[in-house]
């Protein structure tokens, strides 16, 4: 146990220590520092497996395109959550090659390390698809962002869990990355809301409500279409 809480320290630090740099320094030192997290994350996530075993659910895959039509309605609803509860100005003065720019930048640089850490990382040593791998990832995701404060810590918690929901219904981690990638891209730079509407608090307490409610939707909705497709002749075990 001291082990694990040493890693555990040892992260957090670093998360800090990184965060607090220069912007193009901490673009630098991103990848370098995901490593190690990446590390010492699998070190955590291996001691958690061990405390309680369990089998993962035996489901029916679903195809590509259910799974990004429901990440795209998905994303649209995380963006007009965030621009509902922001004052933010259209930003559309980029030309495309900065644009670009900038998507690979929150593609490579924050959403790769992210989903890798968070999402496929405990599903890969949970044996894939559990509850309990949901949870670990949703913990640590909003721990790795404790550096913005206490307040938006439920906010990132929400944010993990409504993306560990996906994934544990089988959306493909390169789909979570796509969409992890363009919400930051929209809240960090289409539409970057300095000021909160209602105030920083309502913002940090209304919000996690709201993506709540999204979850619910769309673990309801991933339910129900692996219901069907469950009972479909063809889906059926012989």
């Amino acid at each position: 146990m001291g082990k694990l809480f040493f890693t555990i320290c040892i992260l957090i630090a670093s998360i800090y220590w990184a965060r607090m740099q220069a912007p193009l320094l901490q673009a630098q030192l991103l990848y370098a520092i995901s490593l190690v997290q990446l590390v010492g994350l699998g070190i955590v996530y291996r001691c958690l497996a061990r405390l309680k075993p369990v089998q993962p659910p035996v489901s029916p895959k679903l195809p590509l395109c259910t799974h990004t039509a429901i990440a795209f309605l998905v994303l649209c609803a995380l963006v007009l959550v965030y621009c509902s509860l922001t004052a933010g100005q259209l930003t559309v003065s980029l030309n495309w090659l900065q644009w670009m720019g900038k998507l690979l930048y929150f593609m490579l640089l924050i959403a790769l390390p992210e989903e890798l850490l968070f999402r496929w990382l405990p599903f890969r040593l949970n044996q894939n698809r559990t509850e309990r791998a949901v949870v670990y990832g949703s913990v640590l995701f909003s721990i790795y962002h404790i550096n913005q404060g206490i307040l938006p810590l439920l906010f990132f918690f929400s944010l993990g869990l409504l993306f560990g929901v996906m994934r544990y219904y089988g959306c493909p981690i390169l789909l979570l990355i796509i969409i992890h990638g363009l919400y930051d891209l929209a809240v960090g730079q289409l539409w970057p809301g300095a000021i909160f509407r209602f105030g920083s608090l309502q913002f940090w307490l209304i919000s996690p409500i709201l993506i709540f409610v999204l979850i619910s939707v769309t673990g309801f909705s991933y339910s129900l279409i692996t219901r069907k497709k469950a009972d479909t002749p063809c889906c059926r075990p012989a």
